[in-house]
C-alpha cells in the first residue's frame, strides 16, 4: 500500500515537472523555434525532466480530487512559460532594434518570414536576431536556462507556485524595457543615420539643383552599412552585459513565484 502511494507520488512529481520543462522548452528561443518538431521537443522535454527529477526535495502528496491536480498543471506551465518569457523578451528587444534600423536606412519593404513569430520582418531584424542566438550560444545562455529550471525546484515546489499580486507590474515593466534595450542597442546605428539626414537636408539647402532623394537613399544604405559593422563590437559587448544580467532576472522572477 505504502508503496503503491509513493509510485504514485513519483509520478505526479515527474508529470508537474515534465509540465514545467514543457512550458519553458515550448517558450524560450532557441529551444522553442518552430523549425524544430514538436516531438523532439517533446522528447527532449521527457529526457530533461527525467534528469531534473532526482534533484527535487520531496514529491508532492496526491490529492483526493482532480481539481487540485489540475490548478498544479496550470500552474506548473506557467512557470515554465514566465522563464521563457524572460528570454524570449530580449531577444525581441535585439528584433526591435533591427527593424528600427532597417526602416530607417529604407529596407521597410526588404523583409523575410519569421519563423518563431511567422511575420515578416526586416532583414536587418532577421540578422540582429541571428547574432544574438550566437552570442546566447556562446555565452551558454541554454545552460543558464536549465539552471534556472534546476534553481526552480529548489525555490517553488511542485504544484505551490504563488501568482502573487507583484508578478503581473514586474511583467509589464519587462515588457516596457524591450523598446528601452532596442533603443539603447540601436543608437549609434540611429543617430549615425539621422545625421547622414541632417547633412543631405543642409546639401539641399546650399544646393538646389541637387536631387537629394536620388542620391539620399543610397547614402542612407551605406551609412546604415558602416555604423551596424563598427557599432558590431559594441552592440556584442551590450548582449553580453544583457545575458550576464538574465540570471538575477530569473532568480527575481523565482522569488515572486516562491510560495
Amino acid at each position: 500500500m505504502n508503496l503503491s502511494y509513493l509510485d504514485h507520488r513519483s509520478l505526479l512529481a515527474f508529470s508537474l515537472l515534465f509540465i514545467r520543462v514543457v512550458g519553458l522548452i515550448f517558450t524560450a528561443p532557441f529551444f522553442g523555434n518552430r523549425a524544430i518538431p514538436k516531438r523532439t521537443k517533446v522528447g527532449f522535454s521527457l529526457i530533461l525532466a527525467g534528469l531534473l527529477l532526482p534533484f527535487i526535495p520531496s514529491p508532492p502528496p496526491v490529492p483526493d480530487s482532480p481539481l487540485p491536480i489540475a490548478l498544479a498543471v496550470v500552474k506548473e506551465l506557467l512557470i515554465g512559460i514566465i522563464l521563457g518569457f524572460a528570454v524570449f523578451l530580449l531577444f525581441e528587444a535585439v528584433v526591435f532594434f533591427g527593424q528600427i534600423v532597417s526602416y530607417q536606412m529604407g529596407f521597410a519593404i526588404v523583409s523575410s518570414i519569421d519563423p518563431e513569430s511567422q511575420q515578416r520582418v526586416p532583414i536587418i531584424g532577421k540578422f540582429e536576431y541571428l547574432l544574438v542566438i550566437l552570442v546566447f550560444l556562446a555565452m551558454n545562455g541554454h545552460h543558464l536556462l536549465i539552471s534556472g529550471l534546476y534553481s526552480s525546484l529548489r525555490v517553488i515546489p511542485l504544484g505551490r507556485a504563488s501568482l502573487g499580486p507583484s508578478l503581473l507590474p514586474h511583467l509589464i515593466g519587462s515588457t516596457k524595457d524591450v523598446f528601452v534595450i532596442a533603443l539603447r542597442l540601436g543608437a549609434p546605428a540611429i543617430a549615425a543615420l539621422l545625421f547622414s539626414d541632417l547633412i543631405m537636408g543642409l546639401m539641399a539647402r546650399a544646393i538646389p539643383q541637387m536631387n537629394v532623394f536620388i542620391i539620399g537613399y543610397p547614402i542612407r544604405i551605406g551609412v546604415g552599412f558602416l555604423a551596424l559593422a563598427f557599432g558590431l563590437p559594441l552592440l556584442v559587448g551590450n548582449l553580453h552585459q544583457l545575458f550576464r544580467g538574465l540570471g538575477g532576472e530569473i532568480t527575481t522572477l523565482l522569488r515572486l513565484l516562491a510560495p
